[in-house]
Formats: C-alpha cells, structure tokens, sequence
C-alpha cells in the first residue's frame, strides 16, 4: 500500500493505474521544494479534510513528524474545524479562490496555539487541492492583550485618581478626555466638558494664551480658581506635564481641589489668635520656630520664665539647646522634636530649664508643625507652661505611694508568714516534745543521746525560723525579754570568726555601758548573722566588716553593720529589703535575708536604713528602742526537778493538732500527770459540763470553730478559778491585752520545749 507521501508524489491521490503526466509532477515537485524551505507551516488538504503534505516547519510547530501528521486529518489539528465546516470552507475557496482568517491549531502535547491561515484552492494534476500556509501568531497575541490590558489599566488609573484630568491636545487647546472627577468637580457630563478648549473652565475671556491659565506651560502646583458648570468657582491646585499617548505629544492638566485646606488655613489663623489671647490672659509663653534659619521667637512670658533679660540674650534654637535646656533631656527632647517633624507623633514636651539664679525648673511644652504646601515642615508654634510645683507634689505623691505599696506587700507577706508559722509551730512541738522525752532515756555520751541533741539543735532553728518569719506580721515580740545588744554583738561576732571571716578584717566601735533593749535576743541573733553574711559575701577578695553601735539622745539604740564591698546600684537598693528579691545565682541566696531583717527591726518597733553605691560598700542603720538604764534580765524561776512535780493533777488538753495530741500527753504523764484529750472547743466544754473536774487546762488558741479565746470565755463561767494555759504560736497583741485581764491565765509559745511545760506547770499550780 503507497503512503500519503507516495501518493502525493505519484499524483495526488489519482486512482490507482491510472498514469501519471510528467508535468504536474514537475510542477508540483518545484511547489514542495519552495514550501519545504518557507517559515511558515504549509498543509496541502483534499475535499475530505485529508492532510496529502505537511513542510517541516508544520512538523516543528505542533510537535509531530511528517509521516504523523499524514496520518491525521484537518479536523484532529484545527480545533474549531469539524468535517461539515470544512466542506463548507471547501466550498467557499474553491468559489473565491484566496482566503485569509484566524483559527486554533492543537500541538502535539493538547495546547491551543493561535495561528493565522492564508489559504488557497487550486488544482494539482486533475486534483482539487486546498494550500494552508500558517503562521503561529502567539506572540502578536500576547502583545495586543498586553497593549489591551495597558490601556485599560491607564484608563482605570485615569478614573480613579483622587484629582481632575484633562488630557488636552497642544495644538487646538481642545480637551480630548476627561475622568469623573474631574466631571464632578466642574459640575456637568463629560460630554459637556470634551471638546471644549480648557481655558474656558479657568478664564473663560481669555481666547489665547494668559497668565493665569498656563496655556501650554508646563507647571507645578499652581494655586488657581477652577470656574464651575455653575458659575461658582474652586480654589485648585493646577499642575501640567507633557505626554506622549499613541505616538503623540499631549497636555496632562491635573488639578486638586484645595477648599477645605483653605478653610483649615482660616481656621487655623483664627485659632492663632484665640491662642494669642488666651496665652496672654492665663500668663504661658508662646514660641515660635522657622525650621529653616533656626530663628526663635519668644514672647515676654517666655523670657520671664527662664528668668532672663530681653536685652540680654537673643533667643535662637541653639541658643536654647546649650543655655536653657537641662543637658540630661536633650536627647529625648530631640527624638520628640525629629518625630514630630516626621510626622509619627504631635510634638509634647516635658523638660528641664536651668535658671540663671541656679535653680532647675520644670515645664510642659504643645506644639504644631506647620508645613508648607508639599507638606514639608517649616515652622513650629507651641507653648509652654511651669509645672515645677506640680512635679514635687507629684514626686511626693509616688513617694508616698511606693512606701503604701511596700507597707501592703509586707503586710501580705505576713499574713502568708503567720498561717505557716501556725502549722510549723505545731510540727516542731511535736518533735521538740518527742525528742525531749527520748533525751530523757539516755545517758550524755549515747549515741542515741548524740541524734536527739542533733533533732533538739536543728528544732530549735526551726522555731528560730518560725519566730522570723511571724515578725512579717508586724504583731509583735514572741516572749520578749531585756536584750544586752552589745553582748549578743559579740557573742556573733565570736561565732563568725570561727567560720566565715577568716579573709576579712572585723572592726568594732561598741558604745561602753549601752542601754539594753526589749526584745528576742533569737531574731535580733538572726538579723545580725544575716547582715554581716551579706557583707561578707559582697567582699569576695576581702575586706572590712564593721560594728558600731552608740546611744541616740532620743533613747534610741543605733547599730550600723557596714562593709567596704561592691556596693548596690539605685535601682537594687530600692528593692533590698522585698521578700524574695535577690541579686544572688540560683541556690546562694532565697531573697528573705534583708527582709526578715527588716521585719525584725519592725517587730521591735524600729527602723532600717541602707546606705549604698556601687564600689563604695554598704551601710545597714538599725535603730531599736532601749529600756530605762536600771532595766536587767530578770533571773530565770526556780526550776522543778523532772518527775517530781509540786503536785499530781489531771490535765486536759486541748488542741486540733493530731502531732500535739500524740506527743504532749506522754510528756505531761512523764511529769506525772493524768491527761484527758479533747480536739476541739467544743468538745472541752461538753466534757466539763459532763462532770469531769481537772485540775488544769492546755488550751490551743488557734482553732477550727471555737477558738481558745472564746472556748476560755464560756469556760470561765463555770469553772472561773481553773488554772489555764494558753498555747499559741502567734499572739495578736489585742489577744494578749485581753489575756492579760483574765486571773488564772498564763501564755505558753509554741514551740514549748520540756522545761517551758515544768516552769509554766510549775507557776499555775
């Protein structure tokens, strides 16, 4: 069987023996030599849409081979082609001859190419034939589309500028286009305004050039009067330039219309001098700056502000920058000036003025940055007003409120302290108790009895803690008692030198035959060791650590514990004394040292000074109230022997902690007691009103519903002479006043150790 090709090339498809005239297939051998070497794609097409012969760039443009292509036909390749079009379009070429339109051709891959067709009809060895010469027009496309696009996109841009457009023709003046706005502003169609010469809408008398029109002048912002549809006229701002559209030079006329920036410039004369009158009745200074030379104005209150002469100076910026202002706002001065001037923010100024008589004063400054038509800066205008006495009443306020704030946050922290202090005073008893009982069991030199010493020794720093941390609540000494300061001074500093202060130097200044204080010789202890292990810690390559203490004139005793270390800047030294607030790295330093000092001290009804700068040590002032000079320690009571009580009784005790109920009881029969236990108020007196007649009650104050005050107050109207002790960790000072009044009462603190229970035993009965 022949191949399309063979058969082209045997006659175009003549039937099959029939014999081919040498002169077509001459002919017709010079067309396929021509069109094998054309740009375009050739396609020789019979009546059934068959492809008898495709060129090499047809192959190259829709990404066939010949011998593929020759297996196709018109309509697989011409996407808008279908075999009743194509004998219509047959039809129609074989009648006019030469046909020119644009189709779609489909590539190899499915894409659809645009193509334009120069088709021919013509007959070929006694055959019909149909030439397509193509030529893929994708590139002018996308040109058109985007010539398309841009004029549409110039148009849009043309429509929605926020300012009237005429495009003008140099030559006739006459308007050509025109967008809404400017439409609008004239105040008719456009198709009033196209057509029209543009003189008309700005100087309607004026044929040719004139002056206020700009004919054919290119300018910039031209303050001009627009003439309305209705014979009102609109201050504009005018600007013209030259462009070219479509290969032609043309006018852009722009104008912007500028009434309510007119009415804002009136507006703001009028505020001016509202201002003027209003600055000269309530006495503040008026400035007045031009960006551009750096002149500054004052007016007569401005130089009686700063306290100088008129005569005497000649006010200007820089003037003002080196003699005026403090030198330590003038970089926010600036940054506030810059901003304001850039537009980020209204210019407000809060600075300091040094004054020739050498005192500083405060003032307050508004401002307006005035600009110029492009909205460039040129001027700006404020006042200013003296605010000196409102700063130190306000810097008194924030003093005020900062001691308020610390007062509450202590306050808070006590509150916190006393509920734990509470529940710890109840824990260490029942372990003081314990371990005393057990003590009792082994000779000095057991290594039992060595463990217990160690439980009795730690407990006891424990109920030190406690005692601490219940000075937060400001309620008051726990068993207080004379104080010799001097002597507890050097009893620490003795325990010091044989621990941490053999790299610093001691120096103590005590003041001979010192009052004694009332006070806990445990808490003061406590705050003393705190404060000289942060002088030692604040001296890491060594030093001197001082002691001083003297005698105030107001019966007050002044101890200062200083050292010469690395000192604390402002801001550390503001926060000293706040609970948890340390400068220390993680597990060296909790942050409560200088605030239980500073409880201590408060608790005795003292006061705390810090003294303090970086590189020039630190100096912590306590001042404590002293007795009258002929105050001494009372001596201790005379104790009972243990075991051998004045007299056996029975006891009860009363008190909500289970730890308490364990280990008092046990401790009470080993002085030989009896004891009854009850855990709540009310179940005391339900045993009392039952019969039951002890000779002592051990009253816990602290308690769930009735508490040991109001259990005492029902308890005394039935049994009003029964020997009382009241157990508490934390004694309001009320409470005790309260106490106090009431006969067969005494106070016992928890935690008690034995011979605190055998003395207060001991004294009730």
């Amino acid at each position: 069987m022949l191949t399309n090709t063979q058969k082209i090339m045997t006659g175009l498809g003549e039937k099959a023996g029939e014999t081919v005239r040498p002169g077509p297939l001459q002919v017709f051998a010079l067309m396929k030599t021509v069109l094998d070497h054309v740009q375009e794609s050739a396609f020789l097409i019979d009546e059934d849409a068959r492809l008898r012969y495709v060129n090499q760039a047809a192959c190259q443009c829709l990404g066939y081979s010949q011998a593929e292509l020759l297996e196709l036909n018109l309509t697989e390749i011409d996407a808008g082609v279908s075999l009743a079009i194509w004998r219509d379009r047959w039809a129609e070429s074989k009648a006019r001859g030469r046909q020119q339109f644009e189709a779609r051709h489909r590539t190899k891959d499915g894409r659809l190419i645009p193509v334009e067709i120069n088709s021919s009809h013509f007959e070929v060895a006694g055959q019909d034939c149909h030439l397509a010469l193509v030529r893929d027009i994708t590139d002018r496309k996308r040109s058109e589309e985007a010539l398309q696009e841009s004029e549409a996109l110039q148009r849009q841009l043309l429509e929605n500028l926020p300012m009237g457009v005429f495009i003008v023709d140099p030559a006739t003046r006459l308007i050509e286009s025109v967008n809404d706005q400017a439409a609008n502003h004239f105040g008719a169609p456009k198709e009033r305004i196209v057509g029209r010469r543009c003189h008309a809408f700005l100087c309607p008398a004026a044929e040719h050039a004139c002056p206020v029109c700009d004919l054919g002048k290119v300018v910039d912002n031209a303050e001009r009067e627009l003439i309305r549809a209705d014979g009102s006229t609109m201050p504009i701002l005018k600007s013209v330039k030259k462009i070219r559209i479509g290969g032609q030079e043309k006018l852009l006329e722009c104008f912007l219309d500028i009434t309510e920036r007119k009415a804002t410039d009136e507006a703001l004369r009028a505020s001016a001098r509202r201002l003027q009158l209003a600055t000269a009745a309530g006495r503040m200074g008026v400035w007045d700056l031009d960006l551009a030379s750096g002149e500054l104005i004052w007016d007569d209150q401005m130089f009686e502000l700063y306290g100088l002469s008129r005569d005497a100076c000649n006010p200007s910026h820089e003037y003002w920058l080196r003699n005026v202002l403090h030198p330590e706002d003038r970089p926010a001065v600036e940054d506030s000036v810059r901003a304001a001037l850039a537009g980020e923010a209204p210019l407000y100024l809060e600075f300091r003025a040094r004054i020739p008589d050498g005192s500083t004063r405060y003032f307050k400054s508004h401002a307006m940055v005035l600009r110029d038509p492009e909205g460039r800066p040129i001027r700006m205008i404020g006042i200013i007003r003296d605010r000196t006495e409102q700063e130190e009443a306000e810097r008194e306020r924030r003093r005020l409120q900062a001691e308020l704030y610390q007062a509450e946050k202590l306050e808070s922290i006590g509150s916190l302290a006393s509920g734990v202090a509470h529940d710890m005073n109840n824990v260490l008893a029942g372990i003081l108790i314990a371990a005393e009982l057990l003590r009792q069991s082994f000779p000095d030199g057991d290594p039992v009895a060595r463990s217990l010493d160690h439980i009795l020794h730690a407990g006891a720093r424990g109920r030190d803690l406690v005692q601490a941390l219940t000075a937060y609540a400001r309620k008051g000494l726990q068993e207080p008692s004379p104080v010799d300061l001097n002597g507890l001074l050097e009893r620490e500093v003795e325990l010091l030198r044989h621990t941490t202060l053999q790299r610093i130097k001691v120096v103590m200044d005590l003041e001979p035959a010192l009052p004694w204080i009332m006070g806990n010789d445990s808490a003061l202890s406590s705050a003393v060791m705190n404060l000289a292990v942060n002088a030692v810690d604040a001296m890491p390559k060594g030093g001197t650590l001082g002691f001083r203490t003297r005698l105030l004139g107001n019966g007050i005793a002044e101890l200062e514990v200083t050292d010469t270390g690395l000192g604390m800047p402002p801001e550390v030294l503001a926060k000293a004394t706040e609970p948890y607030f340390t400068t220390k790295p993680i597990g060296k330093g909790t942050g409560l040292g200088l605030a239980r000092v500073f409880g201590t001290v408060a608790a005795h009804g003292g006061s705390l000074e810090i003294r303090s700068a970086p590189d020039h040590g630190t100096a912590v002032v306590l001042r404590l109230p002293t007795l009258p000079p002929a105050s001494r320690r009372p001596e201790p009571p005379a104790r009972a022997l243990p075991g051998q009580p004045q007299r056996r009784i029975e006891i009860l005790l009363v008190d909500d902690d289970p730890s308490i109920l364990e280990t008092v009881p046990p401790l009470l029969s080993f002085l030989g007691h009896q004891v009854r236990t009850a855990a709540t108020g009310e179940e005391a007196l339900a045993l009392l009103e039952s019969g039951q007649e002890p000779g002592l009650v051990i009253l816990d104050h602290h308690m769930p519903g009735l508490t040991g005050l109001e259990t005492l107050v029902r308890l005394r109207k039935g049994h009003p002479r029964l020997p009382v002790i009241m157990t508490t960790g934390l004694l309001e000072p009320a409470t005790a006043e309260l106490l106090a009044d009431i006969p067969w009462v005494r106070i016992l603190m928890k935690p008690y150790s034995l011979e605190a229970m055998k003395q207060h035993l001991a004294a009730s009965l």
